[in-house]
């Protein structure tokens, strides 16, 4: 119970909270227990060691009275977790007077430090998968390229793996673009010359010719 309750809360006097402000207080655990202590900078009051009795925390603070000097109060809280809390404050002999306290901000402690270290672990796994799977996509793009230059040259030779690794950002790796490819003169694209023509056959006989003679 007493983890949940660190952070500031603002003080309202009455039992629903509609009276004044009583002002501010900031449970936190100095190390060994927990303590409170004004939240005003300009009260200047010590923190208080905060005992607990049951469900019912008390201590006492010496805050910034009236003109008279320093205001002693003296209070008892019944929390049970969330964002509201009840309780008395007595100011010397005085008859206590009822408040409710509203929570203002939630101090970071040891729970939600686990969960941002967590959190970090999670996103740096995400990042070496992403890293790990570009550095694959470029190794793909280096080689199909590596591909269409030889097709397009066929005298140089295609590159015989892709980068090893990535330096650097992703992009930085990925080799410049290249031309579309362009036909290239030579021996396997030369055109065949063309046949030529055979000469137009004379089917004209003689008469006389007697091998044709009925």
């Amino acid at each position: 119970m007493t983890s949940d309750i660190l952070g500031e809360w603002d003080l309202f006097l009455g039992e629903s909270g509609r009276g004044g402000w009583a002002g501010r207080v900031e449970f936190f655990d100095n190390g060994s227990a927990l303590a409170v202590r004004d939240a005003d900078p300009e009260a200047q009051g010590r923190p208080a060691r905060v005992d607990a009795s049951g469900a019912v925390l008390r201590f006492e603070l010496l805050s910034a009275g009236s003109s008279r000097g320093n205001a002693h109060h003296v209070y008892e809280i019944a929390f049970s977790g969330g964002d509201l809390l009840t309780g008395t404050r007595r100011r010397g002999l005085l008859t206590k007077a009822p408040f409710v306290g509203r929570r203002v901000a939630v101090a970071s402690g040891p729970a939600s430090l686990a969960d941002a270290e967590a959190a970090a672990l999670a996103a740096e796994a995400e990042a070496t998968a992403a890293l790990e799977a570009a550095r694959l996509a470029a190794a793909k793009v280096a080689a199909a390229r590596a591909a269409v230059q030889s097709f397009e040259s066929p005298d140089t030779p295609a590159a015989a793996s892709a980068p090893a690794g990535v330096v650097g950002e992703v992009l930085a790796i990925l080799p410049a673009p290249s031309a579309p490819p362009v036909p290239v003169s030579g021996p396997r694209h030369a055109a065949l010359p063309p046949a030529p023509a055979a000469p137009p056959r004379d089917y004209a006989f003689d008469a006389d010719d007697e091998s044709l003679a009925g």
